[in-house]
């Protein structure tokens, strides 16, 4: 009995538009999930909900002048850095 034998064949798998739309909903899900989360957390507690209501808010002036940039720009920045470690690390200049 050969390993190929113990298990049976499958199918491979096929590509639809309905699993692109539906990989495509869970990625922007989870992105905007990791967005919400980074703009949340900061030296200074914050409320989402306070920050979207009232305008003139602290909550709010944080939140926009300061959590929205920031998540907003580590994913560029960190993709940066890993992208020079990567050159460094492979001896490139």
């Amino acid at each position: 009995m050969t390993p190929e034998d113990a298990w049976p064949a499958r199918a491979p798998l096929r590509f639809t538009l309905a699993r692109a739309a539906a990989l495509v909903a869970v990625l922007a899900t989870v992105t905007l999930l990791a967005f919400a989360l980074s703009a949340r957390f900061g030296e200074q507690s914050i409320s989402l909900r306070t920050a979207f209501a009232e305008p003139t808010s602290t909550d709010a002036a944080i939140f926009w002048s300061l959590r929205l940039p920031r998540a907003l720009c580590c994913p560029s920045r960190t993709s940066t850095a890993q992208s020079e470690a990567s050159k460094t690390a492979s001896g490139g200049i």
